[in-house]
């Protein structure tokens, strides 16, 4: 059997202060009146506030794995049954080339899904890359700009500055 130790309290008493950090932390109470609300230090509740933190990560890496599986298997077997078409197509000498669309479109899904694929603007059409407005106060610094610009491939849209 298990001694309890000297001055801790029950770990329900932890776990219901936990909750109610977890509560408060989300309505964007600060860590002082946390500690003044649960009657506890502040380090007690940073500590609080660590642990919540730990688990909404945890539970939430979870789920992400979780989702991404069921959504692989659901790829999976749309490429399977694809592959089945086209290869019945195949035996009636008229092959659909749809069907290789389509396993072509599920190997491309499971790419997104899984973060392999680096999409370009020459692939998709689109730039996504950021945009980033950067203030200047002086050319000195219009310079500097440019010069970061360059090395990241951005363009320097517009020149506001009076000739500093």
């Amino acid at each position: 059997m298990k001694k309890k130790k000297a001055g801790r309290k029950p770990r329900t008493v932890t776990v219901q202060r936990q909750e109610e950090v977890a509560k408060l932390y989300c309505q964007g109470v600060s860590i002082r009146k946390m500690a003044s609300l649960l009657g506890v230090n502040q380090s007690t509740i940073q500590k609080d506030v660590k642990v919540v933190r730990k688990l909404w990560n945890e539970h939430h890496s979870n789920n992400i794995e979780a989702h991404i599986s069921a959504e692989l298997a659901k790829i999976d077997y749309l490429e399977q049954r694809a592959w089945l078409a086209y290869n019945k197509s195949e035996q009636q000498l008229d092959p659909d080339p749809r069907f290789l669309a389509a396993v072509d479109k599920c190997i491309q899904r499971r790419i997104d899904l899984l973060g392999m694929g680096k999409r370009s603007e020459e692939t998709s059409g689109v730039d996504d890359r950021p945009i980033v407005a950067v203030v200047v106060q002086s050319r000195d610094q219009v310079q500097q700009v440019q010069q970061w610009s360059s090395i990241v491939e951005g363009k320097v849209i517009e020149d506001k500055t009076d000739g500093d």
